[in-house]
């Protein structure tokens, strides 16, 4: 029984499909426990006195005493406290090691769904659903053995040691699955990694078909973004309407009671979870259907494949990965960036262990060339795209800060601003794709431009940097690869040259400067588009833009 959701009207980048959705269940990681908040993700505020906790078994804290309230019953009723209090003792070391999160988000995810009728043994025989999430493949998993296999049968038991202190009748579906099993394999395929701040997952949570049943693509034309709730919602009837909306062949009760069940549920238990937003990246008419990417788009077929087998078991088959043959981007993913086709190779390469900050620079610069190629060969990959320019941005201010004499004094003509690159702040507002490739046709010459004269510069002292000609020029991967780029011909001009541009060092330390706020000024653009103004990569960009103006 497949589910996917469709445009319900036609949609341009940048639009929400769908409100901010509160989660079925949530959890955090461990090694976060002591200092966000259980019930709403926050840190924990700095005087201690502010905190609370659980009286029973001290694990989880809360911010204010409303988080409490809102989190307590979940937290005693679901077994939680209790896993916590005398059976997470039982656990093994490798269990323990790799974090209980899961476990914990899969006895509230079954206290969330038995609450309100949505388990039975019916429903997950017959359709492989529970409470409309997918628990497709779990008798494979337990069949075949293995890791995954040890974690739910360990876990469950746990589960199942915990929740004995509830008086309620044990559910047991065909062929000995558990509940415990069931909701735990739906906590497996089902969850997301929570990312609030750059680098850091604090949990994970599980929501319900809302979102639960948008279908991955390796050329997804939509991505998600989390957002904390805020202190004081809103009523229901001023949120803005789904824009998605769900289709299916067939589909078992239960599932559409899990539908209708999930717009009310904002205002029930999980009330400050950590909420999701979808948001369209490409041009979508209505009607077509609207996936994400639950993995790594930068990777290979046969390693998407992996990744997706080892995590969902499911095969894709998306427009990207049944393509023959291959597209550009995945051609240029299975070639060895560092590999310059030199008998000196082998020779050099203990060097490459070697080099210092400055040529970790140059590498990463070296990177954004072909980084842009894939963006610009296939859209999905904006995502990605935005938070390594956020980084390669960084990374070259700071190697601006370490050049002695500075330059400083070249920001004023440094500044790269694009005529179309302004997202308005309003929740809802759209971008026009002629708008959306204008943008990205400026930044592409102007980064074209710029690492041609900061080349030279980034490379020098090094004999390995220095056999790239520039960043831009792929002709080393092949024939194939490089007519793929579609270059200009003013471009394969300045390719043609590139090696002796006529530009002093203090030029050349100038264009580095230029080239890493037109990054950050990119990286704002794009980040805005796929998770709004308000998420932390966008207001990291922002920020350091505004550094930068403070600084002079």
């Amino acid at each position: 029984m497949a589910m996917e959701m469709r445009a319900g009207e036609s949609l341009d980048i940048s639009e929400n499909l769908t409100r901010a959705i509160a989660p079925y269940a949530m959890a955090l990681h461990d090694e976060f426990l002591h200092s966000h908040c259980s019930s709403c993700f926050r840190d924990l505020p700095s005087q201690r006195t502010c905190v609370v906790s659980c009286m029973v078994c001290c694990s989880v804290r809360y911010c204010c005493s409303d988080c409490l309230s809102s989190d307590c019953q979940v937290h005693m009723s679901s077994g939680e406290c209790c896993f916590f209090a005398n059976h997470l003792e039982k656990a093994s070391t490798s269990c323990t090691t790799e974090g209980t999160s899961d476990f914990r988000a899969a006895l509230r995810l079954l206290y969330l769904l038995e609450m309100h009728g949505l388990v039975s043994s019916d429903s997950i025989n017959q359709s492989s659903r529970i409470g409309g999430l997918s628990v497709s493949g779990i008798r494979e998993v337990l069949e075949e053995g293995g890791e995954v296999s040890e974690r739910i049968l360990e876990g469950s038991m746990l589960m199942s040691s915990a929740r004995k202190m509830r008086t309620q009748n044990a559910v047991v579906f065909l062929n000995g699955l558990t509940v415990e099993m069931v909701a735990l394999w739906a906590v497996m395929i089902n969850s997301v990694e929570v990312q609030i701040c750059e680098g850091r997952d604090l949990g994970i949570a599980v929501y319900g078909p809302n979102f639960s049943w948008f279908n991955h693509s390796c050329f997804p034309n939509a991505s998600y973004n989390f957002i904390l709730a805020p202190w004081k919602e809103d009523s229901v009837s001023d949120k803005p309407p789904y824009r998605a909306v769900p289709a299916s062949k067939g589909i078992a009760s239960d599932a559409w009671r899990a539908w209708q069940f999930e717009d009310g549920f904002t205002h029930a238990v999980g009330k400050y979870g950590p909420r999701v937003v979808v948001r369209c990246t490409r041009p979508i008419n209505k009607g077509d259907e609207v996936c994400i990417a639950y993995i790594d788009l930068l990777q290979t077929r046969e390693a998407r494949h992996s990744d997706l087998w080892s995590k969902y078991k499911f095969i894709c088959f998306c427009k990207r990965c049944t393509a023959s043959p291959e597209p550009y981007v995945d051609l240029i993913l299975n070639c060895d960036f560092r590999k310059l086709n030199s008998l000196e190779d082998a020779v050099m390469s203990p060097a490459i262990e070697n080099l210092d900050d400055i040529l970790q620079q140059a590498i990463s610069q070296y990177s954004l060339g072909a980084t842009h190629h894939l963006f610009l060969s296939e859209c999905c990959f904006m995502t990605p795209l935005s938070h390594f320019l956020l980084s390669t941005g960084q990374s070259m201010l700071d190697l601006v800060q370490c050049i002695q004499g500075g330059a400083g004094k070249n920001v004023s003509e440094a500044k790269f601003s694009f005529a179309s690159c302004s997202v308005s702040s309003a929740q809802y507002d759209s971008i026009q794709h002629h708008q959306f490739r204008s943008t990205c046709d400026d930044f592409g010459r102007r980064m074209l431009s710029l690492s041609l004269q900061c080349w030279p510069f980034l490379a020098q002292s090094s004999l390995i940097l220095e056999k790239i000609k520039n960043p831009i020029d792929f002709s080393w991967l092949g024939t194939t690869i490089f007519q793929s780029l579609h270059l200009s011909e003013e471009d394969s001009a300045n390719l043609s040259y590139a090696d002796g541009l006529p530009i002093s060092i203090e030029e050349q330390k100038g264009c580095v400067l230029s080239l890493a706020i037109c990054c950050i000024n990119f990286c704002k653009y794009l980040a805005s588009i796929c998770y709004g103004p308000q998420h932390y990569v966008t207001i990291h960009a922002k920020d350091l833009l505004e550094s930068i103006n403070l600084g002079q």
